[in-house]
């Protein structure tokens, strides 16, 4: 276990999945269970009555079995002590479901899990908790059955109010988004403000509604068998305005739950069938029941339930700046009544004279004020606020890149379903960067439930600068060679519905498979026809030296060295077809103003055999040009065969590889240790004879300085013995310094003639005289 540092708070990474508290308020405050893959774990803060402020005693451990469970949980909590009633309260923050009889429920908004604070357990089938509501955000509730048991029902009231409802069978995973409101659209749950009216006798809110409901979302758990039933259609609801409540009923400031837009539905459709799972719990009588009581973050940090946000530095520096603005606006009172007095003083001279002198020197004791010290005190403290906030913004940058292939490689666990466990050996520190580098590189690139990744002769080829461009579309940038043909794995790791991939390679489509949720294939090429099947390769993009562009007409050349898988969602029907077969026009020559010329485009290879087996058509729901998601390869030539492609030397070669690594777009080679099996390079007998003199004129200067002869004997041998190594990074660093330089003189210069005008003053002789050299014979005869 960790140790308790001296703000009483510890930090418990990884194995967290339980809380529970008790009701009382004794001094045993909080039980908090741990779980792992095999066991569970679980220890109670002792008394602390008899104890001063400081971290709390040693926890009693105690080991229970219990099964797997799904691991996803972080928990981060504080303990407070109050001196008063000498009690550690537990400020519990759940980044996790709320768990109930082996169900998990949440509440996500904006793609993002909202969390849940104070779940309290008030009976054997009903959990509560509390959590944070916005007006006008749109949210979803997901639920999951971890133990594959029995098929099973939800339910979800809102407001007391019944909005939808959906069963399957055990394991089943699923969401509900919102209020089916006809065949083909669905209205989300959006959170928004409770109406009220001072009007006791006005009644505007719908009879079956409690007004102590509101403000709640309950989920109810139902188990359903699988049993045969008259087929019937499309279940729509209609679902009554919440109306408005009296003032009286203390609901004021409150959230409800309405209906926002409708939008077409495009999950997953449902299979129609004479099979259907019903509920064998009555309504009344749930198998388990998750209430989720909603308020502004605002009232729950009032009550004490969420915890207040901690004050940052440019919150201070902000606060800091009001107070400035503040006091140079109004001046303060005491500066002003040092002002009234002084002009008071003035006014009574000029209509006595000196008859009361001591009227205006009444005040002997020095003006002192206190503005003077407190605008220095400011001044002093916001330098130090700047210092303290240039030095995190010097450190960010070194964090975010040490993290950044930790928290990539952590997305990727949560994509695949592995347990944090699996992984929770220390890792050592010297192979940490490499090892995350690597791993991050040969990923696939996921977005969206989706891994997609392209692989060449059995391998992965991997990835660099993955970039979330929007919340539909990903990219990023992979090597690729002339004459290499590859795939296009995917993979649907949510499981949430059937979908369609196609392929595009230079703006054009090329092929494309459908699948059911949870489908994992590749498309390895293009079928031509009924029986052929062409792969797809890299070649080289051909150009011409004319105006007009030479490239098939419905083709961008922007799209040029460009791979694009897009995801749609999609239905199929039930009557098999024979398999589609597509016709791919080639790419053409393009003009060299386009700046495509030395990319590689992707081309048909050669035919192969394949059979004509009938299949399902799919299709899509949404547009062509607007996917579910979609993923940008962009491909470009790498390797040694680079600078021969371009038509420069290695030297060149080396120089552009610097820069892409300096700009972090390809890795940079591992470090190369100093070895001692370095052999000089001896002088070619092709070297010219001016190149010879210069050598043996440096040797020769090298040879007097040292105060050794400069012959060919051992001294010579052994003048240059250091390898001469050329840098890549080196050679890049300087070319961009004389750049540098270049461009400053050129600056300077121009600003001389620009002063070119003016007349240069004649500087005079100093009248400073310096004295013959050193060994030089001074005449002193004359004097």
């Amino acid at each position: 276990m960790a140790p308790w540092d001296d703000n009483g708070q510890r930090e418990i990474k990884k194995r967290v999945v339980v809380v529970k508290r008790n009701g009382d308020d004794s001094d045993k405050v909080a039980s908090v269970g741990f779980r792992q893959r095999s066991r569970a774990q679980t220890f109670t803060y002792n008394s602390l009555s008899n104890r001063s402020c400081g971290p709390p005693p040693p926890a009693t451990i105690a080991s229970q079995s219990f099964e797997p469970l799904p691991v996803r949980a972080r928990l981060a909590f504080t303990l407070r002590y109050e001196r008063t009633r000498r009690v550690y309260y537990l400020s519990c923050l759940l980044y996790m479901p709320l768990e109930h009889r082996d169900f998990a429920v949440h509440i996500s908004c904006d793609g993002k899990e909202i969390p849940h604070y104070r779940s309290e357990t008030l009976s054997e089938k009903q959990i509560s908790c509390w959590i944070p509501s916005e007006v006008g955000k749109e949210f979803a509730v997901h639920y999951e059955q971890p133990k594959k048991e029995f098929g099973y029902g939800v339910k979800v009231y809102c407001d007391g109010r019944l909005m939808r409802g959906k069963s399957g069978w055990s394991g089943m995973k699923g969401s509900i988004k919102g209020v089916r409101t006809s065949p083909h659209t669905i209205s989300a749950f959006m959170f928004s403000n409770v109406k009220t009216h001072d009007d006791d006798s006005h009644v505007d809110i719908s009879n079956d509604v409690d007004v102590t409901h509101i403000g709640v979302i309950e989920v109810r758990i139902f188990r359903a068998e699988l049993e045969r039933r008259k087929h019937s259609s499309v279940c729509v609801r209609t679902v009554k305005d919440l109306g408005s409540v009296s003032e009286l009923s203390k609901k004021g400031g409150l959230h409800q739950v309405s209906l926002g837009k409708a939008c077409v539905d495009t999950s997953k459709k449902e299979i129609q069938t004479d099979m259907r799972y019903c509920c064998i719990d009555p309504e009344d009588k749930p198998y388990a029941s998750f209430l989720f009581h909603h308020r502004p973050a605002a009232l729950l940090q009032a009550m004490g339930v969420m915890p207040r946000p901690q004050p940052t530095v440019n919150s201070l520096e902000e606060t800091l700046h009001k107070q400035d603005s503040t006091k140079t606006s109004a001046p303060s009172r005491k500066r002003q009544r040092h002002e009234d007095d002084a002009s008071h003083a003035k006014k009574h001279s000029r209509l006595f004279g000196d008859r009361h002198p001591s009227s205006v020197n009444e005040d002997v004791k020095p003006d002192v004020n206190d503005d003077d010290d407190s605008d220095a005190d400011t001044k002093s403290l916001e330098e130090n606020i700047r210092r303290m906030q240039a030095e995190i913004e010097r450190r960010l940058p070194e964090k975010s890149r040490l993290n950044e292939p930790l928290l990539r490689y952590l997305q990727l666990l949560k994509y695949y379903g592995i347990s944090v466990f699996e992984f929770s050996k220390p890792i050592d520190a010297s192979q940490t960067h490499s090892t995350l580098q690597s791993a991050c590189s040969h990923m696939p690139l996921g977005h969206r439930g989706f891994a997609v990744h392209i692989s060449c002769d059995g391998k992965e080829i991997p990835h660099y600068r993955s970039e979330v461009l929007s919340e539909v579309q990903v990219s990023c940038w992979i090597p690729s060679e002339a004459g290499k043909e590859f795939i296009v794995c995917y993979e649907d790791i949510a499981k949430e519905f059937d979908f369609v991939v196609r392929v595009y390679c230079d703006g054009r489509y090329m092929y494309g498979y459908g699948g059911s949720a949870g489908r994992k294939s590749s498309v390895d090429g293009v079928r031509t026809s009924l029986t052929t099947k062409n792969s797809f390769v890299f070649s080289n993009v051909t150009v011409h030296d004319e105006d007009d562009d030479g490239i098939t007409n419905g083709v961008n050349t922007t799209h040029v060295g460009v791979v694009e898988i897009r995801i749609f969602h999609a239905y199929r029907e039930s009557i098999p077809r024979p398999p589609s077969v597509s016709t791919v026009n080639n790419l053409g020559s393009v003009p060299e103003r386009s700046k495509k010329g030395g990319l590689h485009q992707v081309s048909l290879g050669k035919a192969t055999a394949v059979e004509a087996t009938p299949c399902c058509h799919w299709y899509l729901v949404e547009p062509e040009h607007a996917p579910y998601a979609s993923f940008l390869f962009q491909h470009r030539p790498a390797g040694n065969k680079l600078h021969s492609f371009y038509g420069c030397d290695s030297s060149l070669f080396a120089l552009i590889q610097a820069l892409l690594q300096a700009m972090g777009i390809m890795p940079r080679p591992p470090p190369v240790e100093a070895r001692d099996d370095f052999v000089r390079r001896e002088d070619s007998p092709e070297s010219s004879a001016t190149t010879g003199k210069r050598r043996r004129g440096d040797r020769e200067r090298g040879a007097r300085k040292r105060g050794r002869p400069s012959g060919n004997g051992q001294s010579e041998s052994e003048e240059d013995i250091k390898p001469n190594i050329e840098d890549p990074e080196e050679t890049a660093r300087i070319s961009s310094l004389q750049e540098n330089i270049r461009r400053m003189q050129a600056e300077l210069e121009s600003l001389t003639q620009s002063t070119s005008g003016h007349v240069k003053s004649e500087r005079a002789p100093s009248p400073i005289f310096v004295g013959p050299a050193a060994g030089t014979v001074i005449d002193l005869t004359n004097d």
